[in-house]
């Protein structure tokens, strides 16, 4: 079950993390090199089985913390999506307690989306630090499509398929916000398509210039 106690310090080491990154890096670069960490750490907890309620905790923390940071920083109506986003990841990693017969499923599914995100940090840190190269931004866009189709829609769709019976148990609420964070990955690979596709574009006009 969610200790507040363990969640409470965890908040704190993730804002150590943010604030001792954003001693070298600006904080918009500082806050996707924490949302990476975060990423790796539950992937090396889940890939090894190892202390999973605490990985659980880590993670929830980290939202948590993310949630505060934002509304604090920007307010609730310009961080919308990601705050609907995180919202849905805490309930859903919540479920692993409330629904222990869908915490396998749960936790799957969760590495998986996480997983789809890691190209995404890569490519907004090729952005962000190595403006200029041109070539890096659009190799790293278009691998972070492959990447990102590859988990977000295929991988994430044959494992929702599987788990159907499962994902019915959970009722109106919980299928619903299933629904979004499908929608909300299919969302972002149009958008990944449509930049990849300019990318495209530019090069072969340029090289017919």
């Amino acid at each position: 079950m969610l200790h507040l106690t363990h969640l409470i310090p965890i908040m704190a080491a993730w804002h150590l993390s943010f604030t001792e990154i954003s001693k070298y890096k600006p904080a918009h670069i500082s806050k996707n090199m924490n949302h990476l960490l975060h990423t790796l750490i539950f992937m090396l907890h889940y890939t090894q089985n190892y202390e999973m309620e605490h990985a659980i905790h880590i993670s929830i923390g980290f939202f948590s913390y993310d949630i505060i940071y934002m509304v604090r920083r920007d307010g609730v109506l310009r961080n919308v999506s990601y705050l609907l986003h995180h919202g849905i990841a805490i309930y859903l990693l919540n479920l692993t307690w409330i629904e222990p017969s869908c915490a396998e499923s749960t936790l799957k599914g969760y590495s998986i989306l996480e997983s789809s995100n890691i190209m995404l940090y890569v490519s907004y840190h090729v952005q962000k630090e190595w403006p200029d190269r041109k070539a890096w931004i659009r190799a790293s866009e278009f691998v972070q499509l492959v990447w990102y189709v590859y988990y977000r829609i295929f991988n994430f769709t044959g494992f929702l398929y599987q788990i159907r019976e499962e994902v019915i148990m959970l009722g109106i609420c919980g299928s619903a916000m299933i629904a979004a964070v499908y929608l909300m990955g299919a969302t972002w690979s149009c958008k990944l398509i449509m930049k990849n596709a300019q990318h495209v574009a530019a090069v072969m006009t340029s090289s017919n210039g």
